[in-house]
């Protein structure tokens, strides 16, 4: 018989999943963070092109287009 205990969300999280991973929170937790950085980095070549679009092409400036790889890469 398992029990559930609440989460300050209101969802009830079972220890039968907790207790099924070796490392209960801390892997869920690893999982999470390295989603979270997956999804990031998905979106950067999205944000990349929008700042060519924005900014570089209506100005037809090559040393901003040259320069934009290099801050984009940098900042992160």
């Amino acid at each position: 018989m398992s029990t559930a205990r609440q989460t300050k969300f209101g969802l009830s999280r079972s220890l039968e999943m907790l207790n099924a991973l070796p490392g209960g929170n801390k892997v869920l937790g690893t999982i999470v963070a390295m989603s979270a950085a997956l999804n990031v980095l998905l979106l950067s070549g999205s944000i990349f092109m929008l700042m060519v679009y924005d900014e570089v092409l209506p100005a037809h400036s090559v040393p901003s287009l040259v320069g934009l790889p290099f801050f984009e890469f940098t900042h992160r």
